[in-house]
């Protein structure tokens, strides 16, 4: 059945105690009574069989007459879960309708008819009820639940406009809610202004914009009015002074071609919006400003702290940094999040660099007694992968000494060999025999690649393998490769486990510290730093995993643990089967890029999972484990 028909029905089922008439049905849906006329006779076609019929009056339309409401409640249920939007036996689609309703009506709407629209029973909607009441927690709303008028939503006009931008108007089911039209031709006006004004406006920060600024029209036109009893938008002044035009020209096109009566409030609104979402003209100039500056260094510094990266001479970064903090600190104080459509990807596939987000995000929640939105977060984090990225594209080879005792075709061989699979990570200083070692040799060495155990002890690190190489002498060196660092070579401690009758988050994570402490591998606060981590972002990341971690150093020695499950566990909306517990002791030395890369491509290549879970004990997770280290080419 097509999704014209099921409209069709819905409509009718709305208006149960009445005829309706084919007409409007028509116009409600935008085709013709013809059509309506047929798509009703294809739907009588089946109907019988699911428990309703659409009944046909002359002069006065049609009118659904439901005779078994658990078979019509089957059959719309089971079309519907042909679309995972507008399946409501799907707990994010109820979710969202809910909140939808809620939100737009801005009044009591009871479970009864709740549940009716979207064919679930009370008790359905009732348990949807906590998930509600938690996604309201973040933009300080609550949910009110009154014995006789119902559900409603109570907070700060403010607040509501945040919730109804984030949840709900790039949902494809709001359409007949929010008029598309207008909101592309408002896109299209603001575009016309952007480069009439030259400004130099990203995308994502664009399409925030259109959505806040259509969001204070829509709102306005059903009377819900900011009310600005703080002062907080006064707050807001143009770094640039060209967005003060800008904004002047934007306030006369909603007046005029939009028809839209804008209060002081509203247009004060308008304004912060625009201080706050970091655009600029191509005229602007970032002014030097010494509590940024101090703010980005307490930044490094706790970064080099957990993290052991010195980014004081990344200037690029400092600047881009300084850009984005001019603006967007308001945003924070404020509340004033922009979505970030693609924090899903930056956290599969930027794990790393999000952590090290999170870290610096600290700082600033702490100089200025605010919490940060994982969105925000994202946004730092894009920062920090671009110097990631550009210190991986610039890292100091590994330089390697060849200790081979069956002569120089024996030795070019594994040399062929060794640059074959580390091309990137290894460089051959030079070929010896075992004799030529000295401290004067090995000046400009690394490492030793040796076919022969070695007589005696020397100050760099010396691997053996064979003449010709084995699949366990590579994996030997990729795992060298992969935990090698030139200052200080600390090993990055793995531990493998398979759990069974694990039925829950909170029972994994207890069982995890409770093995880490029996290693005494971990500090007291450990778990209640984890969970402190999952509160600002869950670590589940899709495709059965998970990477629970503190935000902080709280181990010991620096570990990753994983774990694979007998069955999949519930983690906030994701399922989790593997586990990857990471945990960094203070000052690690521990190069952790290469482990987060490895984890994200993880991540990302499902039959690598399930390879990891078909495992039936240590050992084999250990190897298999180990040998995705060559797959991900992390040299």
């Amino acid at each position: 059945m097509n999704k014209r028909a099921l409209e069709t029905i819905r409509l009718l089922y709305n208006h149960t105690n009445c005829y309706v008439s084919g007409a409007f049905i028509a116009k409600s849906l935008s085709v013709s009574p013809r059509t309506i006329r047929n798509d009703i006779k294809m739907i009588n076609g089946i109907a019988a069989t699911h428990g309703f019929y659409i009944e046909s009056k002359k002069s006065a339309g049609y009118k659904i007459d439901i005779k078994d409401k658990s078979k019509f409640n089957l059959f719309i249920n089971n079309q519907y879960l042909k679309d995972e939007l507008l399946n409501f036996n799907n707990q994010e689609s109820r979710v969202h309708f809910i909140l939808s309703k809620l939100l737009i009506l801005d009044n009591y709407v009871k479970i009864e008819r709740l549940s009716e629209r979207m064919y679930v029973s009370d008790t359905t909607v009732k348990k949807d009820l906590k998930v509600i009441r938690n996604e309201l927690d973040k933009y300080e709303l609550q949910l009110i639940s009154s014995p006789y008028y119902g559900l409603k939503i109570e907070g700060s006009e403010f607040q509501k406009r945040y919730a109804i931008a984030n949840m709900l108007l790039d949902k494809p089911y709001h359409k007949h809610t929010f008029d598309t039209d207008k909101i592309n031709d408002l896109k299209e006006q603001l575009i016309k202004l952007i480069n009439q004004f030259q400004i130099t406006i990203p995308d994502v920060k664009l399409e925030n914009l259109v959505i806040h600024i259509y969001i204070a029209m829509f709102r306005v036109d059903n009377k819900f009015m900011i009310a600005d009893k703080d002062n907080i938008f006064q707050n807001f002044e143009y770094y640039d002074a060209e967005l003060k035009h800008f904004f002047q020209a934007i306030v006369g096109l909603l007046e005029q071609r939009y028809d839209v009566i804008l209060p002081i409030e509203e247009k004060q609104y308008i304004k912060a919006h625009i201080a706050a979402s970091g655009i600029v003209s191509k005229k602007y100039e970032l002014i030097d400003r010494k509590e940024i500056n101090d703010l980005i260094h307490q930044m490094f510094n706790k970064i080099q702290d957990v993290f052991q990266i010195n980014l004081d001479n990344e200037l690029e970064l400092k600047k881009n940094l300084a850009l984005h903090l001019s603006t967007s600190i308001n945003r924070y104080k404020y509340k004033m999040n922009i979505r970030n459509p693609i924090l899903t990807e930056i956290k599969k596939n930027y794990p790393y660099a999000f952590d090290i987000a999170l870290v610096g995000g600290k700082v600033i929640e702490e100089a200025f007694k605010i919490k940060i939105s994982e969105s925000e977060i994202g946004f730092l984090a894009l920062h920090f992968q671009l110097v990631l990225q550009k210190s991986q594209s610039v890292t100091e080879k590994i330089r390697a000494t060849i200790v081979c005792a069956s002569g120089m075709a024996s030795s070019e061989l594994i040399k062929y060999k060794l640059l074959e699979n580390f091309g990137n990570a290894l460089t051959m200083t030079n070929s010896q025999q075992m004799y030529e070692l000295s401290k004067e040799t090995l000046k400009n060495t690394d490492l030793i690649i040796a076919t022969v155990p070695l007589s005696r002890e020397y100050d760099v690190p010396v691997i053996t393998v064979n003449t010709i190489l084995t699949q366990e002498d590579i994996l030997q060196l990729n795992h060298f490769i992969n935990n090698y660092d030139k200052n200080e070579n600390e090993q990055l401690i793995e531990i493998f486990d398979l759990k069974n009758g694990i039925n829950s988050k909170e029972t994994l994570l207890t069982a995890i510290e409770s093995d880490l402490k029996q290693l005494d591998y971990i500090e007291p606060n450990f778990l209640k730093q984890v969970y402190e981590r999952e509160a600002v972002a869950t670590t589940a990341y899709g495709n059965l995993i998970a990477v629970p971690h503190p935000v902080t150093p709280q181990a010991k020695q620096s570990f990753i643990y994983v774990i694979k499950l007998d069955k999949p566990i519930k983690w906030e909306t994701k399922e989790v089967q593997l586990i990857f517990c990471l945990g960094l002791k203070q000052h690690t030395t521990v190069d952790m890029k290469p482990i987060f890369k490895k984890l994200s491509y993880i991540i990302n290549d499902f039959n690598v999972v399930l390879n990891l879970i078909s495992q039936q004990n240590n050992a084999d997770l250990r190897l298999a484990y180990k040998t995705i280290s060559n797959e991900t080419k992390l040299n």
